[in-house]
């Protein structure tokens, strides 16, 4: 049993699509998901495992893919002004296309830092590692960035990367790329969505 503060999900996608040229593609994505984030704790963590497939048929080539990807997020909150993320990402994929299969494991890490300067403005820096061990390359981003609070449990991010990558199936790949890039943050938790008043209206209505 799960205790106070954890959760699990679970979801499935299936997508099938067709052109007038003979053109198809069918995709599904199986994903399970992990939360764990008690409302008194430095810690917050986050795991997510998906299972890719897709087909790709047109009239001169036909190729299959399977991905396993998982991704691991980790938050921690040192003091009031601070807060540190962490991700550990990797992925083994195997694609055949006609009948040539080439399989290869991928993996990043990531880690960033945000400081409140005030209740309205933050900074933060950040950097990434991604390694293609079957070919042997290894890419860095790093950045920073400067945000604002635009309302309650909502922040708006404008940064800048240095050197930058991209990975669409790791978290965070939309702001590791070169070059200028802008985010919205939004917090979603008990608080937020006043659950807590809630729980206690209901508790002191019970005794």
């Amino acid at each position: 049993a799960l205790n106070k503060g954890e959760a699990i999900a679970a979801a499935f996608t299936l997508t099938d699509s067709k052109t007038s040229a003979g053109a198809s593609n069918n995709k599904f994505d199986l994903r399970l998901s992990y939360a764990y984030r008690p409302l008194l704790t430095r810690w917050t963590v986050l795991e997510r495992l998906d299972f890719i497939g897709e087909n790709q048929n047109d009239l001169t080539t036909n190729s299959r893919t399977k991905k396993l990807v998982n991704n691991f997020n980790a938050n921690y909150i040192p003091n009031h002004r601070t807060q540190l993320s962490l991700q550990y990402g990797n992925k083994y994929v195997l694609d055949t296309i006609d009948s040539q299969e080439y399989k290869g494991y991928t993996d990043i890490a990531s880690a960033e830092l945000r400081y409140d300067l005030s209740s309205r403005w933050d900074v933060g820096v950040h950097g990434s590692l991604l390694n293609s061990w079957n070919s042997g390359v290894h890419v860095f981003s790093a950045g920073a960035s400067l945000g604002y609070r635009v309302m309650d449990n909502t922040w708006l991010s404008v940064g800048y990367n240095v050197k930058g990558l991209n990975d669409n199936d790791f978290d965070g790949a939309e702001y590791r790329a070169k070059g200028v890039y802008a985010t919205i943050r939004v917090k979603f938790d008990q608080d937020t969505l006043k659950l807590n008043g809630k729980q206690k209206q209901n508790f002191e209505a019970s005794k």
